[in-house]
């Protein structure tokens, strides 16, 4: 099971149009680390890999890895990482609402992430049953996937959690969930995007993926983003 700001590690396939290569991602909850040959990168979410040491590599060589410089103001660049496909395979836990039960499983986490194309696609087997979405959008996936549980499973993480939600903003491929376990009562109490505004501030962001001592399994409709309870 996944803990509090535990380090964990993942592997999976990295590939652009200078080959494939095997890799093993780090995540510690707050951002996700990579390393390939010499390139080092670090990003907050699998599609916003940064380049953390471009000072070691010519203009050249940036170009022909599909690593850019993108400009965020006068001060500030982005040594951005762009056209790749990343496949990972994630431990996550299922609870069987019948019983309650913790079932261990792992996500085969594919990304597309190219100019003209993204797209995540997410798949796991549950006791020989099959279960699959795609989306660029890591919400859209899960709800996808809770669909398909038919009300017999739920994730225990944070997307499955009863006190994560959304930014009426948006969001990225994965998250960030908003965790709302610092006003507990007044969370469950909202049922539009009006009282869900009027909340103070969440206590922190989150993975979806990512599931602390807190957890408690999202078992009504409430909040922002609602329940999918079929």
């Amino acid at each position: 099971m996944i803990r509090p700001q535990e380090m964990i590690k993942y592997t999976g396939t990295f590939s652009n149009k200078t080959g494939s290569y095997s890799v093993e991602v780090d995540n510690d909850f707050d951002n996700f680390y990579m390393q390939i040959g010499r390139f080092k990168f670090s990003g907050f979410d699998l599609d916003s890999f940064e380049l953390d040491n471009p000072e070691e590599f010519s203009e050249q060589e940036l170009i022909d890895f599909d690593i850019i410089n993108r400009k965020i103001d006068a001060q500030h660049t982005y040594v951005e990482l762009r056209n790749y496909s990343l496949s990972l395979q994630i431990p996550q836990i299922l609870i069987l609402m019948s019983t309650k039960e913790e079932i261990d499983i792992v996500f085969n986490l594919r990304l597309e992430l190219f100019e003209e194309h993204e797209e995540a696609l997410l798949s796991f087997h549950i006791q020989g049953e099959y279960f699959e979405a795609k989306s660029g959008l890591m919400e859209i996936i899960m709800d996808d996937i809770q669909r398909q549980f038919a009300g017999r499973y739920c994730f225990k993480n944070c997307y499955g959690c009863l006190y994560g939600d959304y930014s009426v903003y948006g969001q990225g491929l994965m998250g960030p969930v908003l965790c709302f376990k610092n006003q507990k009562e007044k969370y469950l109490d909202v049922q539009n995007k009006n009282e869900y505004m009027e909340l103070k501030e969440h206590e922190s962001t989150q993975q979806e993926i990512y599931c602390c001592a807190d957890y408690e399994i999202r078992d009504r409709v409430v909040g922002y983003r609602g329940t999918i309870m079929i």
